[in-house]
C-alpha cells in the first residue's frame, strides 16, 4: 500500500480484534486528565508503527 500510494484499511472479521493499544489505559489517562502519559503513549504508538 505505501509503495502503490493506496490506502490500507485494516478491520476485524471475527468477535475478537485488537485496536493495537489498551484502550482502558488510554481512556483512564483521559478521565484523569493525565495528558503526559497520554502523550507519551500517543508518541510510543506512532513510532512503533512508523518503523
Amino acid at each position: 500500500a505505501e509503495n502503490d500510494g493506496k490506502n490500507l484499511y485494516i478491520y476485524p472479521q471475527g468477535n475478537n480484534f485488537s485496536a493495537g493499544a489498551d484502550l482502558k489505559l488510554l481512556l483512564s489517562y483521559i478521565e484523569d486528565k493525565n495528558f503526559h502519559d497520554l502523550e507519551n503513549l500517543l508518541k510510543l504508538g506512532q513510532q512503533t508503527m512508523l518503523h
